[in-house]
């Protein structure tokens, strides 16, 4: 989902409501993890994802959560660079690097203004705006998956990530095509 030009633009738009088929097929996973150096809100205070160990306690929208386990990913290729405060006032606190499908909770005029929602679970890759949040290549980036019993919102960076498969409830959906019409997009 490699992006060019400035903000959510009609290419963009369009290769997000592309129909599948016209999709090119890849076999390659979705990377959604959070990259290391990334810091975690847990039960022991802020650890770098690398330091966490299924049995863990993280702090979550929904409260404390036992973390069921972790995988890490080596990935090379396309990610997105975010800005230290790009989201606001420490959203993030500190500049990071993410894969591109990330999911990042949104509440604030951007959920709005994509959505028509007060939030919205997103990918990150959906956020570029080529000043704060940025496309970038990376030649060996650690990726780290955190699985829980149920999908959650973590804290890490002063950020909110999903983890988890993202349900309904965690996630909108981006507009339908008529929508985009009708909003001369």
């Amino acid at each position: 989902m490699r992006r060019t030009g400035r903000g959510i633009g009609m290419s963009l738009i369009a290769e997000i409501v592309k129909p599948e088929a016209a999709r090119p097929a890849t076999d390659a996973p979705v990377l959604t993890g959070l990259a290391a150096g990334i810091l975690v809100a847990t039960a022991d205070g802020q650890l770098p994802v690398e330091f966490l160990q299924a049995g863990d306690r993280v702090v979550t929208r929904a409260g404390m959560r036992v973390l069921r386990g972790i995988r890490m990913t080596r990935y090379s290729g396309a990610a997105i660079r975010v800005s230290a405060h790009a989201l606001g006032p420490d959203h993030p606190e500190r500049d990071m690097i993410l894969p591109e499908a990330a999911q990042v909770l949104v509440r604030d005029w951007r959920a709005q203004a994509m959505f028509g929602q007060d939030q919205a679970m997103v990918a990150v890759g959906w956020l570029v705006d080529d000043e704060f949040i940025r496309n970038t290549e990376v030649a060996d980036l650690q990726v780290f998956e955190l699985s829980f019993d149920a999908p959650q919102v973590i804290y890490a960076n002063g950020m909110e990530f999903g983890c988890g498969e993202i349900t309904p409830d965690l996630y909108t959906a981006p507009p339908a095509p008529e929508t985009l019409a009708e909003q001369g997009l």
